[in-house]
C-alpha cells in the first residue's frame, strides 16, 4: 500500500503537470468598453503607440505572426451593415495604400461561448512588401447599441491562425 507522503507527493506532481498542460489563459477586460476575453498563455498584451486598448500578440512561440486588436464603432446600422460598410470603406483605403488583391472571403454570423450573437467578415490582400495580409473582423452590440469591433490580423501565414481566432473569440463577452 502507497504510503501517504508518496500519495501527496503523486497529487502535486499531477496538479503541477495539469496546470503546465492547460496553460493559464489571461483574461483581457476593459469596463468601460464593455468587454472581456481570454488569450491563450503564449500571447501577449501590449500597449501600442496611442491605440485606446492593448494589442494582443501571439504566438509568441511562432514570433508573434497575429495580433488582434478592439475598435469602438460608431455605425449606427445592424452589426451586417455595418460590417458590409467597413469592408467597402478597408478595401479603398488598402487600395490607396498599396495594397492589392482585395477580397471578402466570407461573412457570417459568430456565437460565442456565452450564446452572444455577432458577425464576423474575413478578408485577403497583398500589403505593399508582398506579404498575404488576412484578417478576420468579429462584431457585437451592446445594449446601448454601440459596436464592438474585434479586427484579428495575421500576415504570411494564410488561414492558419482562423481557427486561433474563433477560439480566442469564443470566450468574448459584452458585459455592458
Amino acid at each position: 500500500m502507497p504510503s501517504t507522503k508518496f500519495l501527496k507527493s503523486l497529487c502535486l506532481f499531477a496538479a503541477i503537470l495539469l496546470s503546465a498542460a492547460t496553460g493559464r489563459a489571461e483574461q483581457y477586460s476593459d469596463a468601460q468598453a464593455g468587454f472581456s476575453y481570454e488569450l491563450p498563455d503564449d500571447w501577449i498584451l501590449r500597449t501600442v503607440g496611442n491605440k485606446k486598448f492593448k494589442v494582443a500578440f501571439g504566438r509568441m512561440s511562432e514570433g508573434g505572426p497575429a495580433n488582434i486588436g478592439i475598435i469602438l464603432n460608431d455605425c449606427d446600422k445592424n452589426l451586417g451593415l455595418c460590417l458590409l460598410r467597413d469592408l467597402n470603406d478597408m478595401a479603398k483605403l488598402y487600395e490607396k495604400s498599396g495594397f492589392t488583391g482585395f477580397h471578402v472571403i466570407d461573412t457570417h454570423a459568430f456565437e460565442t461561448a456565452h450564446q452572444q450573437v455577432g458577425i464576423k467578415g474575413v478578408i485577403e490582400c497583398k500589403r505593399v512588401d508582398g506579404k498575404l495580409l488576412r484578417q478576420s473582423f468579429y462584431y457585437f452590440e451592446r445594449k446601448d447599441g454601440a459596436k464592438i469591433v474585434v479586427s484579428c490580423s495575421a500576415t504570411g501565414v494564410g488561414d492558419t491562425y482562423d481557427n486561433i481566432f474563433d477560439e480566442i473569440l469564443k470566450s468574448f463577452r459584452v458585459t455592458r
